[in-house]
């Protein structure tokens, strides 16, 4: 188990449901943490993977579905390989320069128009499972569209929603996800437990894995 030292470098009161490494960092922005003693220094999310989920398969990597290298949410981690991590990149419009972003890319599978769509629909309040069932995306990659994180350079076109109004939109579905109830977290315990996935109730509430996670462990709505 991670001691104390350990999560007093975690901040954990981010509105995406993030866990930030606030404290040493690598050259490529991931957390980085001693255990003990001389004990050489670790990935901070792989240590947090571990200490929730077991020992990580020999040469797997931890992927984040927030995207964001600082977060040691274990909910927000997965175990994947280098392909994984690609097909990530790819998805999400990322691993290619400015000069061949969106549809430049030829690895994307969205066009312009879609991504247009999609902004539209979250800003309207379409509920996100919903979306990514009518575009075939994951969250992952749909937090990065309704984020701005890719497909930047179309934000404010005709017909697509500038940045304010998707970030008050983020701010708007925030505030409803703190509108669960005790009886809500009963049900998606008992939900849980019947063997469906957190990622799906997730969506269906309209909360963040992590309250997802949360819920289960008894962190919060604990009875």
């Amino acid at each position: 188990m991670l001691n104390d030292r350990f999560w007093t470098k975690v901040d954990k009161t981010h509105p995406s449901g993030c866990w930030v490494w606030t404290a040493n960092r690598n050259n490529k922005g991931y957390g980085l943490f001693r255990p003990g003693g001389t004990a050489p220094k670790e990935l901070a999310h792989r240590l947090s993977y571990a200490d929730a989920f077991g020992p990580i398969p020999q040469g797997g990597l931890i992927l984040h579905s927030c995207d964001n290298r600082l977060c040691v949410n274990p909910a927000h981690l997965r175990v994947g390989t280098f392909k994984d991590n690609v097909a990530d990149m790819d998805e999400r419009g990322r691993r290619v320069s400015n000069a061949r972003r969106g549809a430049a890319n030829p690895n994307t599978k969205m066009t312009e128009r879609q991504i247009i769509n999609i902004r539209r629909d979250y800003v309207a309040g379409v509920p996100i499972k919903t979306i990514l069932t009518r575009y075939r995306i994951t969250k992952a990659a749909m937090n990065d569209y309704v984020s701005g994180k890719s497909w930047r350079h179309i934000l404010g076109k005709p017909g697509c929603p500038g940045i304010k109004a998707l970030k008050a939109e983020a701010a708007k579905r925030q505030r409803n996800s703190a509108r669960l109830s005790m009886e809500d977290a009963r049900a998606i315990r008992a939900r849980l437990e019947s063997g469906e996935r957190g990622v799906d109730l997730a969506s269906e509430y309209g909360v963040h894995n992590a309250t997802i996670s949360d819920i289960k462990k008894n962190r919060i709505w604990a009875e």
